[in-house]
């Protein structure tokens, strides 16, 4: 892989490894893992959260495409992308493979 794409790739999971970083998002995410999935309800009131406050940090789980989505009538089911995640072992390996 030419080095143009490795940082292309770095960009990307660097992106995502900010999302990770934040430690509510991150209990969040483990959470969901845990659970399979789960509904959003179920999130904020398990984890004790202000329902905006999850709200907020869900959206930007979602933005970077680490949780996905599935609509229930009203209610909003989440889990967790393992497809996005792997694209964050993916790039850092090749980016340090080659160092």
């Amino acid at each position: 892989m030419n080095t143009a794409l490795r940082l292309q790739h770095l960009a990307v999971s660097q992106q995502l490894l900010r999302a990770l970083v934040n430690p509510l998002r991150y209990k969040m995410l483990q959470y969901i893992a845990q659970n399979k999935r789960v509904g959003v309800e179920q999130i904020y009131t398990d984890l004790k959260l202000n329902e905006s406050i999850c709200s907020q940090q869900l959206k930007i789980l979602r933005e970077q495409k680490i949780v996905l989505t599935e609509r229930r009538g009203k209610q909003v089911i989440y889990s967790v992308n393992t497809n996005r995640l792997s694209v964050i072992l993916a790039a850092v390996h090749s980016f340090f493979d080659k160092w």
